[in-house]
């Protein structure tokens, strides 16, 4: 028997017992390690999640173990303290964001919580400071939570930084503050209204408007006493609308007519219903008022833009709604219905029109105005104008639309054209000038031309130029020289010629005389200082002097006025017929200027004259009107001279007669002269009237008898069968052409029109007969012209024109020609044209051309003036002015 079979049965199934209990305990062994295992790997997952949680924690997350050590710290702490992860693992909390004056009361809170396990700082918010890396304290909010695992005590620690929140505190409480002083302070009627519409509260400036002094008196009453009784219904309804939540806005007056603008503002609880009302009001009484006279000042603006001299345009759309008279005007339009309704880009040049439309483009969008610009515009008349425009956005009837002022610029364009050449040409003047100019500013020289420099001894302009401007000014004048300066800065304009002594580079010194102008070097205020070098010309006065006495004793007795003048205009000399004819003393002479006694009627002419003199050409039979002292006018005429010494003009003389008495004389018989030419004007006249007259009440009511008894005739002759009709009918012709005839000569004679209904009639009737018989289109402009009473002015002035227009059709080829009459204050002006062929005025006149004395004849008997400008391109102009007082 073998082995095997020795072993008990009862063994073998105890063994095979055994195997299958181990058998599952390592089934059970292998399930519980695979939960193990998952476990250990959720755990991991779960430590990840709860480490990505903390890392986008927003607020800083720092984790200290039992001993205080930090062992977890997010991103956010890293943002909040300066540390980064790698730098703060392993230290100390408390040495490290802690300050200093709190570390001793962590230690012993935390030493405390570990033998306790009570801690008063935990699990609770606390506001208190932080440490920065960079040593900094700031505000944080902190949050400690104890937590244990495996029997070990850790702790986590959540802080907020408070910095910005603390700010925001601050800013929120200064925002209080200033909100409750704006209510307080404001100066509106700022007051809150309860559920029951009684008033709660109301600030001083509501106390004030509604009259009290105190709140207290003010405080229970019902809102709905204040409007008036017919408005209260009114109010009553958006009190209604307000506490159901809307905002109203509404204005009413009280029974003392006061206007109130106020409104409602609901005020919400927390359970967001309307618990009561704020209310703002304010006093609009006056503005009420000033609304209308707004109106009334509208009203008043849109006459006053109607009739502005300077243009304005509205339009809507691009297209024009409205202009006043001076944008017709300027659009050189009829009317303004040539205007409205048309596109204003029509009336901008190609070249502008571009920027026209960007301009009006930006004002529709954005509103406001648009800076001035200048644009070319082409006119009605396509006449190109230079403008100048400025645009801003309005309402017009209820329309966004854009206000333009537009000023014509073309004229002052070219004035300041040939202003800017005038500058060229004056600084080329200046430049080349023999009269030495510097500029000076602050005490230093700018600039000195050529002359200047050639004057005082430099070499070059460089040489002069940073200078001080006193160096070249000699030392017995540098006193006056800057006194005249400090006045000139203070006063402005220019100083006087005066003399100053100067030093030149060299250290020559010279007599001269200075002329200092205020003016702007490059933007800078600066002087312009001319010098004039004196001092050979000192010299030659002195010598002039001496030569004075020789010929002032046969100069004193002479019968003519004589005077010598120098070259500034001061009196030399004058003799005794001289001063005795104008009465001035030689004491008087010694501070007068020659232009003192030039009367202003002779001022321009003298002026001119004297600068002829001074080139050394001798002036003959001058004529001039002299003021005596006692203000009497005296004329004169003679001759005038230059004073030459070695060659230069020193002085001027003059050798006057007194003609006062012989040109009155002359006056008079010219006087005379006229009031015969006028006497025999009248005399015509009177006599053309007369014949007319005759002409029309004799053989004119011959003729029409004549012709009324020939009626006769033919009538009988017709029944008894004798009648010729041709011949009848030839003599009835002849007798209606004699008629008419009469009555032209009779007309052109003396035109009943102009003695019954006056000038403007008779010569509208003139014009319009003129016109058909000389097939000519003929204008008549009465402009502000109104009927005088003066018959025979009338007369003169019809006959005039009746001269004028005869000569235009016989001679001018004329086309078209007008006539203008009107008023000035003082004088009655006529203005007759043509675009004929024109003449010679001057040949004309020599000739002596019967129309054109005619017209003068008449126009001088009335003391009047008459003035002739013809050519062959424009025609011919007549210019007749008559005063109004002659009679």
């Amino acid at each position: 028997m073998d082995s095997a079979s020795t072993i008990p049965f009862k063994q073998i199934e105890t063994l095979q017992k055994r195997i299958q209990f181990l058998e599952r305990e390592l089934k059970h062994l292998n399930i519980a390690q695979a939960n193990i295992n998952k476990a250990h790997k959720k755990l991991v997952e779960s430590e990840r999640r709860i480490q990505k949680i903390l890392n986008s924690a927003l607020d800083a997350v720092v984790v200290i173990n039992n001993k205080g050590t930090i062992t977890n710290w997010n991103p956010q702490a890293e943002i909040i303290f300066g540390w980064k992860l790698a730098e703060i693992i392993g230290k100390d909390l408390s040495s490290t964001i802690i300050p200093k004056k709190y570390r001793e009361a962590h230690k012993k809170g935390f030493d405390h919580y570990l033998k306790t396990g009570n801690g008063p700082a935990l699990n609770r918010r606390l506001k208190i400071s932080g440490l920065h890396q960079n040593g900094i304290e700031f505000p944080i909010e902190l949050t400690i939570i104890p937590n244990k695992q495996n029997g070990r005590e850790f702790f986590s620690a959540f802080i907020r930084d408070l910095s910005e929140q603390v700010k925001l505190d601050k800013s929120l409480k200064e925002s209080e503050e200033k909100y409750r002083n704006l209510v307080k302070n404001s100066p509106l009627c700022i007051h809150e209204i309860d559920r029951k519409g009684n008033i709660a509260a109301m600030n001083k400036a509501g106390l004030d408007m509604v009259g009290v002094k105190n709140e207290s008196e003010i405080i229970g009453l019902k809102y709905l006493d204040f409007p008036s009784k017919k408005e209260r219904k009114k109010v009553a309804g958006l009190l209604k609308d307000a506490f159901n939540g809307k905002t109203t806005v509404f204005e009413f007056t009280t029974e003392k007519n006061r206007y109130y603008r106020s409104n409602f503002i609901p005020i919400k609880d927390e359970d967001g219903l309307v618990s009561s009302l704020m209310g703002i009001s304010e006093d609009v009484t006056q503005r009420k008022k000033t609304e209308k006279d707004l109106i009334e000042s509208e009203k008043r603006s849109r006459k006053i833009v109607d009739n502005s001299p300077h243009p304005v345009a509205v339009h809507t759309n691009q297209k024009f709604v409205y202009v006043n008279s001076a944008a017709i005007n300027l659009f050189a339009a009829k009317s303004a219905k040539q205007l409205i309704g048309k596109n204003v880009l029509d009336f901008v040049h190609p070249s502008f029109k571009k920027i026209a439309k960007s301009r009006i483009k930006k004002l529709q969008s954005s509103g406001g105005k648009v800076p001035i610009l200048q644009e070319k515009f082409m006119r009605a008349d396509k006449k190109l104008i230079d403008v100048e425009v400025n645009g801003i956005a309005i309402d017009f009837n209820g329309k966004p639309s854009i206000l333009a002022s537009l000023t014509d610029v073309t004229r002052r364009n070219a004035y300041e054209s040939a202003i800017k050449e005038s500058e060229e040409r004056f600084r080329c003047i200046v430049e080349d000038s023999p009269h030495p100019m510097a500029v000076h500013s602050n005490g230093v020289v700018l600039y000195t031309n050529d002359a200047c420099v050639k004057v005082l001894e430099a070499k070059t302009s460089a040489d002069l130029v940073g200078r001080p401007i006193m160096d070249i000014v000699y030392e017995s004048s540098k006193k006056f020289a800057a006194s005249r300066i400090k006045n000139l800065i203070k006063k402005g304009g220019k100083t006087k010629v005066a003399v100053e002594k100067l030093v030149t580079l060299k250290g020559k010194i010279i007599d001269a005389e200075v002329v200092g102008m205020l003016m702007k070097y490059d933007d800078t205020p600066a002087i312009l200082v001319t010098i004039t070098d004196i001092t050979e010309r000192n010299k030659f006065e002195v010598q002039l002097k001496e030569s004075e006495e020789r010929y002032r004793s046969l100069f004193e007795n002479a019968h003519d006025l004589i005077q010598s003048i120098d070259l500034n205009g001061s009196f030399l000399f004058v003799n005794k017929s001289w001063r005795k004819a104008l009465g001035y003393s030689k004491k008087d002479l010694i501070s007068m200027n020659i232009m003192d006694i030039v009367h202003p009627d002779s001022m321009h002419h003298c002026m001119l004259m004297m600068q002829e003199v001074l080139k050394g050409k001798v002036m003959k039979n001058l004529e001039a009107k002299f003021i005596s002292k006692n203000g009497n006018i005296i004329e004169v005429e003679g001759n005038a001279s230059p004073r030459i010494i070695d060659g230069k003009v020193v002085a001027t003389q003059g050798f006057f007669r007194d003609v006062t008495k012989r040109n009155e004389l002359t006056l008079e018989l010219i006087n005379e002269k006229n009031k015969r030419i006028f006497e025999s004007i009248y005399t015509q006249e009177e006599e053309r009237h007369r014949i007319a007259t005759e002409l029309h009440d004799g053989l004119g009511q011959i003729l029409t008898g004549i012709s009324f008894n020939i009626d006769n005739i033919r009538n009988d002759l017709e029944s008894t069968g004798k009648y010729k009709k041709k011949v009848f009918n030839d003599v009835q012709s002849m007798i209606k052409n004699a008629i008419n005839e009469t009555k032209d000569i009779a007309y052109g004679l003396t035109p009943a029109t102009l003695h019954d209904l006056g000038l403007k009639p008779a010569l509208k009737q003139l014009c319009k007969t003129m016109s058909g018989q000389g097939k000519i289109k003929i204008g008549l402009d009465y402009g502000n012209f109104k009927e005088i009473k003066d018959n025979n002015l009338n007369i003169c002035l019809y006959r005039i024109v009746q001269e004028a227009l005869n000569n235009i059709i016989k001679h001018s080829k004329a086309k078209k020609a007008s006539v203008q009459i009107f008023k000035s204050k003082k004088s009655i002006f006529l203005v007759i044209e043509d675009n004929g062929k024109g003449f010679n005025v001057e040949q004309t006149q020599k000739n002596t051309s019967m129309g054109l004395q005619n017209i003068k004849d008449r126009v001088e008997s009335f003391n009047g003036k008459v003035k002739i400008n013809s050519d062959s391109k424009s025609g011919t102009e007549i210019i007749i002015e008559v005063p109004q007082s002659n009679k």
